[in-house]
């Protein structure tokens, strides 16, 4: 996996500035629910195209009812998943175990939905249970990378909050197109269509390993 790229992902697409301005806009309509499919389903579109191999980030001309659609199916998948692990709580005995439990599947899983829902072309496809279990037990390891890259990605973002706010609409951006990038490498790579194939039997020596030479890199 070419983990590095996810820094410098969005910078390949000219239009990068553009593209991030329009995703601002919807950014500020998050407190009235209206910007959530947009701004959600933007980072699944481009899960998808880094997926399908592409280097530049999705277009919003003409592309409004695929971004709403595929930020719609995103955001009931993950309401779905919380309402879930909620009702682990009223387990008797064993609510407060099961749902510490649930956020540690959580992080595991929530690239690999995301990835799901971004290929699929049916709603009912992204409950392919099979599909979920083949492809965490083949891809563990790279998982693992993906949601420690997310987190940098994520302390990145909350840098704009120091630039008096303003400075947040990019680091946001940027730290979804990585996120983006990282979860369609994830399958690309994983799927047999990268340029590596992952590996989970390697433990903790294949997670230095790669971590080595991307530094190196």
């Amino acid at each position: 996996m070419n983990l590095g790229k996810a820094f410098t992902y969005m910078f390949k697409d000219p239009d990068w500035g553009v593209k991030m301005i329009i995703f601002s806009l919807f950014l500020l309509l998050l407190p009235t629910l209206i910007g959530v499919p947009f701004v959600v389903g933007y980072v699944v579109l481009a899960v998808k195209a880094t997926a399908e191999g592409k280097d530049t980030l999705p277009k919003w001309t003409g592309n409004w009812g695929n971004i709403f659609t595929a930020g719609l199916k995103y955001t009931v998948i993950m309401i779905l998943w919380s309402v879930l692990g909620q009702v682990l709580l009223f387990v008797p005995f064993l609510g407060d175990v099961l749902n510490s439990l649930w956020f540690w599947v959580t992080l595991v899983v929530s690239p690999v939905l995301l990835i799901k829902t971004a290929i699929s072309k049916e709603f009912t496809e992204i409950f392919d249970l099979d599909w979920y279990l083949d492809f965490i037990q083949k891809n563990l390891v790279n998982i693992i990378l993906v949601v420690i890259l997310n987190s940098v990605l994520v302390a990145i973002a909350g840098l704009g909050i120091l630039a008096c706010f303003v400075g947040i609409f990019f680091t946001v951006f940027y730290s979804s197109m990585g996120t983006a990038y990282l979860t369609g490498e994830l399958y690309r790579v994983g799927s047999g269509k990268g340029t590596a194939k992952p590996s989970s039997k390697f433990g903790a020596h294949r997670v230095t390993e790669d971590l080595s030479t991307q530094i190196e890199s």
